[in-house]
């Protein structure tokens, strides 16, 4: 399975109508939340997997941020090639420097599976720039969405600049969870809530 990766602001013409079609084929069965196409372009890295015949099959959006580039709304052409590239996909991207998620739900589990290293929540909250409520295993944090209500996630990857990493097997993490870890970067741009309550139904459908 080839993979390719595209700047949304230059990719070719069509391409986003082709991700938005594997969107809908994804979601259709548990709620189309994204009203758009252009919704899309929220998201500002594309990378989309095509077959040996080169007929797309899934694909994973980023948003690019101060601290490397999040990864946010994925999914596939509901084809077993296209599912088995996305969690091929996704095994080995939490561990790119640079490359990070909030996660939950099955999402988790599989970041879980395959060993991605953890974001300490002192640290995660920072990187976010917003309040959060930090769990006792010092790794999951709850945070509300508007229409959803608490929701609570924990932050896999490698983003660039932390320091405070841990794993799911062993979490290790500083006790003091009053204040975010201070960073000289800037905190990541805000998603629209629709765009955040997109995300929480890939991680609980499994995408």
């Amino acid at each position: 399975m080839l993979w390719r990766t595209f700047d949304a602001a230059t990719a070719h013409a069509g391409l986003r109508d082709i991700i938005w079609n594997m969107y809908v084929e994804t979601y259709r069965d548990i709620g189309l939340i994204l009203p758009n196409p252009e919704a899309l372009d929220e998201y500002d890295v594309w990378a989309v997997a095509s077959d040996p015949d080169d007929h797309q099959v899934a694909f994973v959006l980023y948003k690019s941020t101060p601290y490397g580039m999040k990864l946010g709304l994925a999914g596939t052409d509901r084809s077993e090639a296209g599912k088995r590239a996305l969690v091929d996909y996704k095994a080995t991207a939490f561990h790119e420097p640079g490359v990070y998620a909030e996660v939950s739900h099955k999402i988790e589990g599989l970041a879980k599976r395959f060993g991605a290293p953890v974001v300490c929540v002192i640290e995660a909250q920072g990187i976010l720039g917003k309040p959060v409520k930090p769990e006792a295993d010092g790794i999951h944090y709850t945070r509300s969405l508007v229409g959803v209500g608490p929701v609570t996630k924990v932050m896999v990857g490698r983003p660039n600049g932390a320091g405070l990493l841990t794993t799911f097997a062993d979490p290790s993490c500083p006790n003091g969870l009053g204040a975010a870890r201070r960073s000289r970067k800037r905190a990541e741009p805000a998603l629209s809530n629709e765009a955040e309550i997109a995300m929480l139904w890939a991680d609980i459908a499994g995408f």
